[in-house]
């Protein structure tokens, strides 16, 4: 029984396969632990889901590294990197690398996509590049609700550690910068009325507060 024939009896898909297949040829290791969990597949001391959930390992570290690898190139270069991340019906994005010239990273929590959330993120972080104050508006580019122009708002966040632990970002990581950031703004986003916090009519449940007690 070759690889594909294997892939298929545990609905491992073609790019789940493929990406096995990169860290395979990578990595010796890689190589040598899937050897072995095919064996323990082939005498059945391991099921389908069994050996799924150890290919799939390998899948989302070898992906992982990648991303890694990919944010510490750009940061290095004096760039920032805007990463997304599901949280159940909810999408978190935050910045990594804004801190080492701009002094602050941003992050924002919302009920919209990871495209979308991650666009508001990397525009409100260009636009603040020309200059801004705790609180300011901005107006998204290219998004409107109702033919109006889509805000936000930057809040500067109280507790910069637990927002960081809680939400597990890299901005912790030494592998990506060396130090946390002093600073962390979120950044509000308005709701399906285009209301912001605090203005009348608006969704209570729409957002997240990351900055209160």
């Amino acid at each position: 029984m070759d690889l594909s024939d294997i892939f298929e009896d545990i609905n491992f898909n073609e790019y789940q396969a493929a990406t096995l297949y990169a860290a395979m040829k990578e990595s010796p290791t890689v190589l040598d632990k899937v050897d072995r969990a095919i064996a323990l597949y082939s005498a059945s001391e391991i099921d389908n889901n069994g050996l799924y959930a150890l290919l799939l390992e390998h899948v989302i570290k070898y992906n992982s590294q990648k991303l890694l690898n990919k944010h510490k190139e750009r940061i290095s270069n004096g760039e920032f990197t805007v990463t997304c991340v599901a949280d159940g019906n909810n999408c978190v994005a935050y910045t990594c690398g804004l801190s080492l010239t701009d002094k602050y990273e941003l992050i924002s929590r919302q009920r919209v996509g990871p495209k979308a959330i991650g666009y508001i993120v990397n525009d409100v972080a260009e636009q603040m590049k020309d200059g801004f104050i705790d609180g300011q508006f901005f107006y998204i580019k290219h998004m409107q609700i109702n033919r109006k122009p889509y805000r936000a708002r930057i809040v500067r966040c109280l507790d910069v550690p637990r927002v960081i632990r809680e939400y597990a970002l890299a901005l912790g990581n030494k592998e990506y910068i060396e130090k946390p950031p002093q600073v962390i703004y979120q950044i509000q986003i308005a709701d399906k009325n285009n209301k912001l916090p605090g203005e009348a009519g608006y969704d209570e449940e729409w957002t997240y507060e990351l900055f209160a007690d």
